[in-house]
């Protein structure tokens, strides 16, 4: 085969699998000129325990097409894209890798640490860490111990993560704005699924995820918070306490299903609690409320909830305008601390309602609390 720079190898291959190749080391070794992989849109890999990583940063540079990554059960898979020193150019850093993609699937691999970074040395945007325990510092303008400092093409859809045990953050919010589906299942290192503390609030509202329809959590051990608000970003905490409730609104998310998350205590970590307290009556409660009065779900129909320990209330007694109003199926099981299903400020929002399901939740005093006399509504 011809590998002149004007052809490169593999031009026209459009898929790539690789199935039980127990001593594969390597994908692709080497440089490979221009055009190579150029019409690549599909790979997937199975049961290649000799992989460490799927592709060289080079190799990853020419997947200009690449729509779907599936990799199942590599055990010794530690990251997707690999790289030396030598590969990194000041002028290239920037270059989004896999700018079409569109599918990315992870499952059965145990030692997965590292997918890739988000920086720009040029730029003045902080680091934005993707996955990964050994990720360098926050506004940490430097390579080091050869980590991979790029950008990742922010078109991806779908995003299946399964049995991952080592990964312990996700991409960045500003990597997921066409996200549709959202599975994340049996990581047992996950501490929240959605950092927000890069958040920039300027009017007191924003809208997370515009177009992420579904959400999967099941089996994450180690989950106190869905999202993370941390407690470094002042101009967000600020933000937060003088706006209206409701301010962080999911647009389209229409299911939600959370399972096995015994340590699960809020949808939204409690880091602004007290700079609303005196805004919001229902911060007074002894314990945290699940959906919390300032997030918003206009368009939510299947709520699955299961495993919930240490949850005690689902929903606040003040909830944001439009939010719930088109629930249609709700299950809740084996949610042993909780006290009641619905409270009275909800019983207006379930006209939709068409199907409930509560079972082995030995805590619960009333399905409809219907004596609670706090005004709701915004």
């Amino acid at each position: 085969m011809d590998l002149t720079p004007s052809h490169g190898a593999f031009p026209v291959m459009e898929t790539l699998s690789l199935n039980q190749l127990i001593n594969l080391q390597e994908v692709c070794r080497g440089q490979f000129p221009a055009g190579s992989f150029g019409c690549l849109r599909k790979v997937e890999l199975k049961d290649c325990d000799g992989l460490k990583f799927l592709f060289s940063l080079s190799v990853a540079r020419c997947l200009s097409r690449l729509v779907e990554i599936k990799v199942t059960r590599c055990e010794s898979m530690v990251e997707m894209v690999s790289q030396g020193r030598k590969e990194i150019k000041e002028d290239t850093v920037n270059v989004p890798l896999f700018p079409e993609l569109r599918h990315l699937t992870l499952k059965d691999l145990p030692k997965l640490s590292n997918f890739c970074f988000e920086e720009n040395p040029v730029l003045s945007k902080p680091a934005s860490t993707i996955v990964g325990p050994n990720t360098p510092p926050l506004n940490q303008p430097e390579i080091r111990d050869g980590q991979l400092l790029l950008s990742l093409g922010g078109n991806l859809r779908s995003l299946v993560l399964k049995n991952c045990m080592s990964l312990l953050k996700l991409f960045p919010l500003s990597l997921l704005q066409n996200l549709e589906e959202l599975i994340v299942e049996n990581c047992g290192q996950l501490e929240h699924v959605f950092d927000l503390e890069e958040l920039n609030v300027d009017d007191g509202h924003v809208e997370l995820l515009p177009k992420l329809g579904e959400l999967r959590l099941i089996g994450l051990p180690k989950l106190r918070h869905i999202c993370n608000c941390g407690s470094s970003k002042n101009h967000f905490l600020s933000s937060m306490a003088s706006a209206l409730v409701g301010n962080i609104i999911f647009p389209k998310l229409s299911d939600i299903t959370l399972e096995s998350l015994p340590n699960l205590t809020s949808f939204v970590s409690p880091g602004y609690h007290s700079l609303q307290r005196l805004h919001h009556a229902d911060l007074d409660t002894p314990f945290p409320v699940f959906f919390d009065e300032r997030v918003a779900f206009p368009s939510l129909e299947f709520l699955y909830i299961e495993g919930l320990d240490n949850v005690k209330k689902i929903w606040p007694n003040q909830i944001p305008q439009h939010s719930f109003s088109k629930l249609e199926h709700v299950t809740v099981l084996s949610c042993g601390q909780l006290l009641n299903i619905f409270p009275s400020c909800m019983l207006k929002r379930l006209q939709s309602l068409q199907m409930l399901m509560v079972e082995d939740c030995s805590s619960l005093e009333a399905v409809f609390d219907v004596e609670e006399t706090n005004e709701c509504g915004l």
